[in-house]
């Protein structure tokens, strides 16, 4: 490091970002050089003055960092932008890039590729978008996220902009533009919702009276019940739901008689099935996809027509798998095209029965959209556990029709293959709040010791397993700490896959075969949260990936934010899928996060053996922490 001096510098484009770090490069002194470090979004053309000092990056080389970060002078520059956001050979004059935005993208030919002009041309709608939010006051990067929003409406209230991802400082600018400070309390409540929807809530507790200026919002984007918020978007979602499964179907569905290999348990789903919607819910091993598929062939027998969905692709190829038939996800049978679902009550979809499997992870608002879209005489089947963890998203609505005794069916009863099974005793051990016994037996090993003692010990039995033509997925309830997912996904990108240049994901190079997953709903591309996927190709433009249901994809390197290495992914959302192979990774370090559920719902991933790692403490007291339940107008407003 050397001496830090003051000095001013221009913003000439944002190289990469992870939330609030990220790498600029600059013009300092006369000299394009990189900036590295917590920055806020900063347009390309922007002054801005501090303390200077460089260092050598790892991968960057000599780069500098900023203490006292001021603005000083904000100038959006169309040629800047354009050369960053198209990543142009070259800026093109400020002139030719006005004449671009004004109408005329053919004037950037001289400064693109053929190829890359033509994705371009098919852009330019979408990139007039964002310049005009760009003159709005809003950041490159909130602008690639709110392009399709009507400016008008900003320009009315930007505060409802936060709920499709308008940080409150960028509406607060917006705001003090157009002179709408008052409105101010209507983004501070939305936040607030916001963060509480983040953590699965609906309709949680506001402990403070709402403020005079929120209250306009109450009844159209807020829904108030006593002392209790939530956003009206999933008021309206829980309430479709509900009044479902309180409405019968338009008629009886025939189906014919269930096989004599079931048990009274699972033969006592036909009579509910038959007269209106139902719940299917059990542990491991007590046969919930068998039955599942009887009950479809029973279905067809009698010659109806039946849907098999599931909310993952992941979960909708082990549904085809089990049921031998074809299975979608909920997305791609409804049609969603980035936008909107093609399937709605105008234009329902045609079945007489329904089954959606891993029905815990759906959220409100996609269980809403799905019974919305079911024609009068269709019979829905939920299917899953209870015990799991609830969505991703907001709400819970399995657990909570299970809890509003809804028609169900709760299998309790053991198969005769699962009940030596170590993986299925231990995972009803866990759910008991016991550990499994700490021997190692065929199936089920510990590995306990020092994080990085786990550590090692973990990377050598997925080396093992590798050769062995294997890959087993490795889970941990956080991101931090040495048996955390980013320090797991860095050593073993290092053994199993190392290399890769062109691009970077969370400070890691991309190469053909690397495993990666989706953090977010990317609804331009149709990418769910906690999409799988694994590299195919890697050009300077974009990225070709086979996605979990063996569909490919191009992605654009714009488009990679949301995506990290998947070779270690967070439990959370490995829900609906399984592998051969599990290893679990839990340490002291991970603090009070993990919880029984989260043990449970980890080892029921395993197919047919299960590796924990870590140190016996994190263990024990996991079991003694259960995941906090969700308040939701379901569980509270009914």
């Amino acid at each position: 490091m050397v001496e830090a001096s003051s000095g001013r510098a221009r913003v000439e484009k944002e190289i990469y970002r992870q939330g609030s770090f990220a790498v600029l490069e600059i013009l300092l002194e006369g000299a394009r050089v990189r900036l590295a470090g917590e920055l806020p979004p900063l347009l390309p053309g922007t002054w801005v003055q501090g303390i200077f000092s460089s260092f050598e990056h790892p991968r960057y080389g000599l780069t500098y960092q900023v203490r006292a970060l001021k603005e000083v002078e904000v100038s959006l520059e169309a040629a800047a932008w354009l050369e960053e956001r198209l990543d142009l050979r070259r800026r093109p004059s400020e002139a030719v890039a006005c004449e671009a935005l004004k109408g005329n993208p053919m004037a950037l030919a001289p400064f693109a590729s053929s190829r890359r002009l033509q994705q371009i041309l098919t852009d330019w709608p979408r990139i007039q978008n964002e310049y005009a939010l760009l003159e709005q006051g809003l950041s490159p990067e909130s602008a690639r996220v709110l392009w399709r929003v009507d400016l008008g409406r900003l320009a009315q209230n930007p505060y409802l902009f936060v709920l499709e991802g308008l940080p409150l400082a960028e509406a607060d600018q917006v705001a003090q533009r157009r002179q709408l400070q008052h409105l101010r309390p209507q983004g501070v409540v939305l936040v607030w919702l916001l963060e509480q929807s983040q953590q699965g809530h609906t309709l949680p507790d506001y402990s403070q009276p709402l403020p005079e200026g929120a209250r306009p919002l109450v009844g159209s984007v807020i829904h108030q019940k006593g002392s209790r918020l939530g956003l009206e978007r999933y008021f309206q979602s829980e309430r479709t739901i509900l009044d479902f499964f309180r409405r019968r179907a338009l008629a009886p569905l025939r189906l014919t008689t269930p096989p004599s290999g079931l048990t009274g348990e699972q033969r006592s789903l036909w009579p509910l099935v038959e007269r209106g919607h139902a719940l299917l819910t059990g542990g491991p091993g007590t046969g919930k996809s068998f039955t599942c598929a009887a009950l479809v062939e029973a279905a067809e027998r009698a010659r109806q027509e039946v849907l098999l969905l599931a909310p993952t692709g992941k979960a909708a190829v082990r549904l085809m798998e089990l049921t031998r038939r074809g299975a979608h996800t909920i997305h791609a049978q409804l049609g969603w095209n980035g936008e909107s679902f093609a399937h709605t009550a105008e234009n329902p979809l045609q079945a007489d029965l329904v089954v959606v499997d891993e029905a815990s992870m759906a959220d409100v608002e996609l269980l809403a959209s799905l019974v919305r879209a079911l024609p009068p005489q269709a019979h829905l089947l939920l299917v899953g556990d209870a015990d799991q963890l609830p969505p991703v998203g907001p709400g819970a609505p399995f657990q909570d029709l299970l809890r509003l005794s809804m028609p169900q069916v709760q299998l309790t009863q053991l198969q005769r293959r699962s009940q030596q099974h170590p993986v299925t005793l231990a995972s009803y051990e866990i759910k008991a709040g016991r550990l499994p016994p700490l021997h190692n037996q065929p199936g089920l090993a510990w590995r306990l010791g020092k994080p990085i003692e786990a550590q090692a010990a973990l990377l050598e039995d997925v080396r093992r397993l590798h050769q062995q033509g294997t890959r087993p997925q490795v889970l941990s309830p956080v991101y931090r700490g040495e048996l955390g997912i980013d320090a797991l996904n860095k050593a073993l990108k290092e053994q199993l896959n190392p290399g890769g240049e062109s691009l970077w994901l969370n400070g890691l190079p991309v190469a053909v075969g690397d495993p990666l997953i989706q953090l977010r709903n990317d609804y331009s591309l149709g990418l769910a949260n906690g999409q799988m996927m694994e590299v195919e190709a890697v050009d300077r433009d974009t990225l070709l990936v086979r996605l979990d249901d063996s569909s490919r994809q191009h992605i654009p390197h714009q488009a990679v934010k949301h995506l990290r290495h998947a070779y270690a992914i967070s439990i959370h959302r490995s829900q609906g899928s399984q592998w051969p192979h599990i290893l679990i990774a839990l340490s002291s370090e991970q603090g009070h996060f993990p919880n029984r559920e989260m043990l449970y719902t980890a080892l029921t991933r395993a197919q047919q053996s299960a590796w924990l790692y870590g140190d016996l403490e994190a263990y024990q007291a996991a079991l003694t922490r259960r995941a906090s339940q969700r308040e939701t107008w379901l569980q509270q407003g009914v």
